[in-house]
């Protein structure tokens, strides 16, 4: 679903399409419309990939969900605008901005000039963040366990992120180029570990077929840089460290049909990483290759392959051990399932589904810097010496329903069964400071961590969508139940929280006047925070969370509207990232202007 903050086609498209959309693909063309209840929202992540939002066959540069959920993550779109082929005498101009109290400054900008004949261009912006007081987390040390929550002494902090860039595109006869192109910041301030200033750039080529053939391909290459300077703890005489990553990566998918019903696919895709830790660098390769044969016929159809999934690392430098981590480095399977099935029992209105694949990734810094902004220096030291490790997926086997009823809803179903090993997960580090860095006298100070697990993962997920001339709604349900499958590792874990979900509704009056009800939640998670060197472990407790909103928007003429959104009506403590909450309800509002 998604790579990190530097993927090259990433674009939070706010205007026109739900995060609860079945089909999260952004058409942009001169005849844009934008609506502002049509906002991309943020929704619970998955622990696992979800075939019933991920399971096409375009590019994603990392081709595997990212396991490791601190909470919620925001789902990119990707700007794919096909020229008219007359000449338009105007272009497209579409913005939303807003702001408010406690201040969460956001600003979309697309801007998509007129073209003549086959290239298109387009021109984007999309700048958010929060600047104001946190939640001070800490661990309130009961009996043998702990209680993760508030501390009672906020501090002033700010999360900031921007993403500007361009996307080009030629249609050819047969074929189609896209060129994307983009620069990214982020800046978070904290009150005791400094905050995080990471820069990156990123381009993305992608070649592919288009139209009716016996052949087809599609093949991208893509680079990401970034940059973090990640500065030193408060009150204390260090200096900022700087860590650096480049990604290299490429995807090549080809298909031939053979005959009417048969085909043969075949994907081939690599990936090179350096991470510069200065004195050390990390070096890791990612190489998968997917053969497959595929059969269709009458509304059924069967793709059943074979992945051979390889990664490798190596260093350049001395490295520590990580104060005695006891991962384990799974490297040794090289080949996975790679079956999909779907059947069209109900023409249009309901195709059954099932899965059998898995595979492996190397676990980037900038794709947990992308999942969490507030990822901590602690955790970026560590980086090298363990987090950079391969997560292994040995198999996700699900069974899965989707459809519509008649023209107003869209709905879908899936529970599967999947295992995983090192998989990064949150925790609680509790650190001891010496006199004059937080207080005059030593003290336990708790900070957010990671701990790789292994664990198997039983999920069930429910997605609905109604459309209606008067009522708009989504929601999005998930039930997940993890056993630790190595009980070492996973003693140092916090594990997913049980029940998650998100749910929208919207009634509008004559499509001019709107008003709508917002709620995502996560129940509590339980699991284990430790002390320094993983010498001693203890059990922890984190409450769940409702975050529950409201959202208006007034549509003065077709070009024009006034929104207000608020959220955290129950003034309740998310974290979103863990350890991590904002305080307070807030009220953003705001224009939004389509051209």
């Amino acid at each position: 679903m998604r790579r990190y903050i530097f993927i090259a086609s990433a674009l939070l498209a706010c205007a026109v399409a739900s995060a609860q959309n079945l089909n999260p693909t952004v058409q942009v063309t001169n005849d844009y419309e934008g609506k502002l209840m049509e906002v991309n929202k943020q929704n619970v992540a998955m622990a696992v990939p979800d075939s019933l939002l991920k399971f096409d066959w375009n590019f994603n540069y990392s081709v595997f969900d990212n396991p490791y959920r601190g909470a919620y993550e925001f789902k990119p779109y990707r700007i794919d605008m096909k020229p008219d082929p007359t000449r338009r005498d105007n272009g497209v101009f579409y913005l939303r901005a807003g702001a408010g109290f406690t201040l969460h400054p956001e600003v979309q900008a697309i801007f998509t000039p007129s073209t003549k004949g086959r290239f298109g261009i387009s021109v984007y912006d999309d700048f958010k963040g929060y600047i104001g007081p946190y939640h001070s987390i800490t661990v309130t040390r009961g009996t043998g366990n702990g209680l993760v929550g508030p501390s009672g002494d906020p501090y002033n902090g700010s999360d900031l992120s921007n993403r500007i860039g361009t996307t080009l595109r030629f249609d050819g006869a047969s074929t189609v180029v896209t060129l994307d192109g983009g620069f990214d910041f982020i800046r978070t301030k904290e009150w005791f570990f400094g905050g995080n200033n990471a820069y990156g750039g990123s381009a993305l080529l992608r070649v592919r077929s288009a139209g009716e053939g016996d052949l087809s391909y599609d093949a991208s290459l893509g680079w990401n840089g970034l940059s973090n300077k990640v500065m030193p703890v408060k009150e204390s005489s260090g200096t900022a460290t700087e860590y650096k990553e480049n990604d290299l990566g490429m995807d090549v998918r080809l298909g031939y049909r053979l005959a009417e019903r048969h085909s043969l696919q075949f994907i081939a895709q690599w990936q090179h990483t350096i991470f510069n830790d200065a004195p050390v660098k990390l070096f890791a390769d990612r190489v998968d290759l997917v053969p497959s044969y595929r059969y269709s016929e009458d509304g059924f159809s069967v793709s059943a392959g074979i992945r051979f999934s390889d990664v490798w690392r190596d260093f350049d430098g001395e490295i520590s051990a990580d104060e005695g981590f006891p991962y384990v480095d799974y490297t040794g399977r090289k080949l996975y399932p790679d079956f999909h099935l779907s059947y069209e029992a109900i023409p249009e209105k309901l195709v059954l589904s099932a899965k059998v694949i898995g595979g492996q990734r190397f676990n980037t810094y900038g794709s947990y810097l992308r999942e969490n902004h507030h990822f901590s220096m602690y955790n970026s030291s560590r980086y090298s010496s363990f987090l950079g490790d391969a997560t292994v997926n040995t198999f996700d086997a699900g069974i899965g329903l989707s459809g519509r009823v008649r023209s107003i809803f869209q709905y879908g179903a899936e529970v599967g069964y999947a295992r995983y090993f090192n998989v990064p997960m949150d925790s609680v580090e509790g650190r001891s400071y010496s006199p004059g860095i937080i207080s005059s006298s030593v003290e336990t100070f708790y900070v957010p961590a990671l701990a790789m697990m292994n664990y198997d993962l039983l999920y069930a997920d429910l997605k609905g969508m109604l459309g209606t001339d008067r009522v708009d709604a989504s929601a999005h349900l998930r039930l997940q139940k993890t056993k630790e499958g190595d009980s070492e590792k996973g003693f140092f874990a916090m594990m997913l929280p049980v029940f998650t979900g998100s749910a929208e509704l919207v009634y509008n009056w004559n499509r001019r006047v709107f008003a709508g009800l917002l709620a995502d939640w996560a129940t509590a998670r339980e699991g284990h925070g430790f002390y320094e060197s993983y010498l001693q472990s203890f059990d922890c407790h984190a409450p769940g969370w409702l975050d529950l909103g409201v959202s208006a928007e007034f549509k003065a003429t077709s070009r024009f509207s006034l929104w207000v959104e608020g959220r955290n009506l129950l003034n309740q403590t998310v974290m979103r990232n863990f350890m991590v909450a904002e305080k307070g309800p807030y009220v953003t509002a705001g224009i939004c202007l389509n051209f």
